[in-house]
Parts: C-alpha cells; sequence; structure tokens
C-alpha cells in the first residue's frame, strides 16, 4: 500500500503486511506505507497488505467559469423515435430523416416482463433534444455563484470520504476567467493498493 498524496502521518492501522510509517512522520505521494513483504526469524514472507493510514493532508481545488463563452443550449424542439426491439434486434418505427449532430438522445425502455423479470422484447421512446451554439455573457458576481456552485460539487465528489478540519476560498478575475481556489487541510486515509509482482528468481519488485 502506498501514499496517494503527501501528508502527515496521524494514525497507523495494519490488519495485514508490515507498517512502513510510523504517526508523526511526513510522507510523499508514492510512500510505501504498508509492505506485503513481512520479515520473519525464517526469512521473509508475502503476505497480502491492507490496513488505513490516516494522514493530515493539505488539498486544493479549482473551479473556473468565463465571463464570455459559447454554449450548445436547448432550442425547445424534441424529436421522438420509437424503436421496437426484439432480442437486440432494433426495428425503428419512423420514417423521417437523419437527425442534428447537436442533440441530447435519452431513451425510455417498456419492456415486456414475466414473472418480475424483464424480457428482451419491447418498445424504446427515443427522445432527441436539439441544441443550438448561443454565446453567454454572465457578470462578474454570477460566474463567482457558479463558480462556488462547482467548487461545493467537486468538494463532494473528491473530498467526501475525507474529515475536513479547516477551509478557505478564495476568487479572482483573470483573463475575462473568474477563478475560485479552495484549500482544505483534511484528515483521511491516503492508502492506495498497488500489486506487488514476483519474480521467481530475483524475488519480489
Amino acid at each position: 500500500i502506498k501514499a496517494a498524496r503527501d501528508g502527515k502521518i496521524v494514525r497507523v492501522e495494519v490488519t495485514g503486511g508490515q507498517a512502513m510509517v510510523t504517526p508523526g512522520e511526513a510522507v510523499t505521494k508514492g510512500s510505501l506505507l504498508i509492505s506485503g513483504v513481512v520479515e520473519s526469524k525464517n526469512g521473509p514472507l508475502l503476505q497480502h497488505s491492507s490496513g488505513r493510514i490516516i494522514a493530515e493532508t493539505t488539498r486544493t481545488l479549482t473551479a473556473e467559469i468565463p465571463l464570455n463563452e459559447t454554449q450548445l443550449l436547448p432550442t425547445g424542439e424534441v424529436i421522438f423515435r420509437p424503436v421496437f426491439s426484439l432480442f437486440g434486434i432494433r426495428i425503428p418505427l419512423y420514417t423521417d430523416g437523419t437527425v442534428p449532430k447537436d442533440c441530447d438522445l435519452s431513451t425510455h425502455r417498456h419492456m415486456l416482463t414475466a414473472y418480475g423479470k424483464e424480457l428482451p422484447v419491447g418498445f424504446l421512446c427515443e427522445e432527441y433534444r436539439l441544441l443550438e451554439t448561443a454565446s453567454v455573457a454572465r457578470t462578474e458576481e454570477e460566474a463567482a455563484s457558479l463558480a462556488h456552485q462547482l467548487l461545493d460539487e467537486q468538494e463532494l465528489a473528491e473530498l467526501g470520504q475525507a474529515e475536513v478540519l479547516s477551509s478557505s476560498r478564495e476568487g479572482r478575475m483573470e483573463n475575462g476567467v473568474y477563478i475560485l481556489t479552495g484549500t482544505y487541510v483534511c484528515r483521511e486515509d491516503i492508502g492506495v493498493e498497488e500489486q506487488l509482482y514476483v519474480d521467481k528468481e530475483n524475488g519480489a519488485s
């Protein structure tokens, strides 16, 4: 088990293998935390490394929102195309032409069932929501609001498993882009498993 990021070790919980770090020690990304090679009086033994290495880390997340940009936005027009599906064979139930390239596709399934299980026979309703290119202009306040929303989402996705001890946010304008940077002091498990390859002639590597 190696370190996924830099940090200062707070707690070592080893359930398999041999700990290579101690509380209070600073480690960098890639450092060996728990070794699968355990020394014994009969020589080295190979074990599956397992456990948790809790460390204090500093994380940085950034959200960038331009004041002016071009986006694909819905036109409000929707094209419906029903399809009959029979054992994986798609039989179109429409006769209109091609769909424009810029669109969002969603598919609603209406399959037959038997005894609570879905059968490979039924109808698919494909909805194509057409999009068009449009210019979007924002005020700095609007960009800042969007940046905070985006950073909230990033925090949930990337820091959801960590205990956030402290945090701060700083926003600035740069070349027409509102940049919001969040800095977080966290306590988290930084261990990540890495495959140990064994060379029968030269030993573990």
